[in-house]
């Protein structure tokens, strides 16, 4: 048995700004966007008391938002 596959969408939107001498870049990134919660491990043991069989161990990284920003002096 095989678990299902992992897709994942990650976005980024960036933005140069320049002023003066200055230059910056403002970033923001979103991972996971469309929110799956796909299993990346499930419990193989199997026992006759506590029937735990393929139960999810881990799943994805749930959605997450980053902003960023640099800046460079000239």
């Amino acid at each position: 048995m095989y678990l299902d596959r992992d897709n994942e969408l990650d976005l980024r939107f960036g933005k140069v700004v320049r002023y003066r001498g200055l230059r910056g870049t403002i970033n923001v990134d979103l991972f996971n966007a469309l929110n799956k919660s796909t299993v990346l491990t499930a419990n193989a043991a199997y026992a006759l008391t506590n029937n735990v069989w393929y139960s999810p161990t881990l799943i994805t990284n749930p959605r997450l938002l980053k902003v960023s920003l640099t800046l460079d002096i000239r």
